[in-house]
C-alpha cells in the first residue's frame, strides 16, 4: 500500500520552461560575456551551489573571477534576474498540481519533496504555494547532498515514517534520481506532463523505457492508489503466511537468447511469467493457461520442458489485501521460434524479452530470486531483501 508520494519539485511539480526562462546563456549574455566561458566557469561551481557551500551570489562571484570580470553589480544583477525567474515560475504553479496535493492530503497519503536546488530556488520553494502541503523537504542546498546519492532519499523515508516499499517517488528523471529510487525499492513514475515545453540544451531528461511514465497528473493518483505486494526469499524480517500454501507455474519463454518478463501491476517490478493452479487443472497445463492469459502466446504440451519444482519455504508473498502465503513454483521453459505479437493483461503493465546481461539492470520480484539463481547464475551478484539490481 502506497503510504506517501515524494515528488521531484522542477519539470514535476513546476516547470522551468512554463514562462520566460532565464539560463546561463541569457546570464552571459547581460554581461556581455562569451557565452561558452561563462558555461564552463558557472558549471563549475554547480556542485559547491547545489550542496550548500555556497550561496548563489558567492557561485555567480567565483565564476565571474575566472574570467576575469567580477564586480558587486554584475553579481547583483544577474541573482536579481534569477530571483524574479524563480518568483514567476512559482506564481505560474498549475491549478492541477495544487489540486492533486489536496487530493493526496484527503487520501491520507504523505508527500514529500526531494530536490536538487541552490540556494535562491531552496528560498522559493520555502515561499511558494506548494511549501504548506510537504510533510518532508529535503533541499539538497540545505541537506549537504544530492540526488542521486541514497542517503537523501532514505533521510526522507525517516520523516515521513515508511518504507522504501510504501513510497511512490515521482521525478522528471534528471540526476538519475529514478534508478536510485528504484534501487532502494520504491515505486517509481517519470513525469513526461511538461516534457514537451523543454528546448534543447537544457532537457533534465529523456523519456526513460525503464519506468513507468505519467502523461497527466491524475496519472500520480492512480499509481498512488494501487496496492503493492511484497515478495521476500531468504529473509529473516519476512512474515509469516496466514493462508494455506500456494502452488503455481512459472514458464521461462525464450526467443533467442532473450527471456521474456513482465511488470507487474502489483509491484511496479519485472517477474517471469506464471500464476496460481486451478484445483481442476495440472501444473503443465496451468502454465499454458497463464502464458496464453498474461502475454496472449497460445502454447501446446510438447512446446513445453520441465525445469524444476521450487519449494525453499522461505519464498513468501505478501498482498496489499493481508493475505500472506508460502509460494512453490513449477518452473517449465520453452523456446519460441519467431518473435510473438504480445497482449498485456490486466496483471501486466509491460512485457518485455531481456538478455541475461539486461536481466542485471531491471528490478525482479525477490520470490523469482532462486530462478535466476538456478537459470541465469551470471546474472545474480547478491541477494537484497529490498529489490534486486546490480550494484
Amino acid at each position: 500500500m502506497i503510504k506517501a508520494v515524494i515528488f521531484d519539485m522542477f519539470e514535476t511539480l513546476v516547470s522551468m520552461f512554463s514562462g520566460g526562462t532565464y539560463f546561463s546563456e541569457d546570464m552571459a549574455t547581460d554581461l556581455n560575456i562569451p557565452v561558452d566561458a561563462f558555461k564552463k566557469a558557472w558549471h563549475s561551481t554547480e556542485h559547491d551551489r547545489s550542496c550548500g557551500n555556497c550561496t548563489i551570489e558567492e557561485g555567480i562571484k567565483k565564476a565571474l573571477e575566472m574570467l576575469g570580470c567580477y564586480s558587486e553589480e554584475s553579481v547583483k544583477l544577474l541573482s536579481d534576474k534569477r530571483k524574479k525567474n524563480l518568483e514567476g515560475i512559482f506564481e505560474r504553479t498549475p491549478v492541477d498540481t495544487i489540486a492533486l496535493l489536496q487530493e493526496l492530503k484527503r487520501r491520507g497519503i504523505k508527500i514529500g519533496l526531494i530536490s536538487n536546488c541552490y540556494s535562491d530556488e531552496a528560498d522559493a520553494i520555502r515561499k511558494s504555494s506548494i511549501f504548506p502541503y510537504l510533510d518532508a523537504a529535503l533541499l539538497s542546498y540545505e541537506q549537504g547532498i544530492c540526488k542521486p546519492d541514497h542517503e537523501i532519499y532514505k533521510k526522507a523515508m525517516e520523516e515521513l515514517g515508511i518504507t522504501a516499499e510504501e513510497c511512490l517517488y515521482v521525478g522528471d528523471g534528471g540526476s538519475n534520481e529514478l534508478f536510485a529510487a528504484r534501487d532502494l525499492g520504491m515505486r517509481c513514475l517519470q513525469a513526461r506532463y511538461f516534457a514537451d515545453l523543454a528546448f534543447e540544451p537544457h532537457i533534465p531528461c529523456y523519456k526513460l523505457d525503464d519506468f513507468e511514465h505519467a502523461y497527466k497528473l491524475s496519472d500520480i493518483l492512480e499509481e498512488s492508489a494501487l496496492g503493492t505486494a511484497k515478495f521476500y526469499y531468504k529473509n529473516n524480517n519476512a512474515p509469516k503466511p496466514n493462508r494455506p500454501n500456494h502452488i503455481g507455474s512459472t514458464i521461462l519463454i525464450f526467443h533467442g537468447e532473450k527471456v521474456l518478463m513482465e511488470s507487474r501491476t502489483d509491484s511496479n517490478r519485472w517477474a517471469f511469467i506464471g500464476g496460481g493452479l486451478f484445483l481442476t487443472e495440472t501444473l503443465i497445463e496451468c502454465a499454458i493457461r497463464e502464458t496464453k492469459e498474461e502475454t496472449g502466446i497460445e502454447l501446446q504440451e510438447q512446446d513445453i520442458v520441465f525445469k524444476k519444482l521450487f519449494d525453499d519455504p522461505s519464498i513468501i508473498i505478501e498482498y496489499p489485501d493481508g493475505n500472506i502465503i508460502r509460494s512453490m513454483m513449477a518452473v517449465y521453459q520453452t523456446e519460441l521460434k519467431e518473435a510473438p505479437l504480445l497482449q498485456c493483461s490486466e496483471e501486466s503493465k509491460k512485457l518485455k524479452f531481456f538478455t541475461p546481461d539486461e536481466l542485471k539492470t531491471i528490478n525482479v520480484v525477490e520470490t523469482h530470486i532462486p530462478i535466476l539463481e538456478e537459470f541465469f547464475p551470471e546474472v545474480v551478484t547478491n541477494v537484497d531483501t529490498v529489490c534486486f539490481r546490480k550494484q
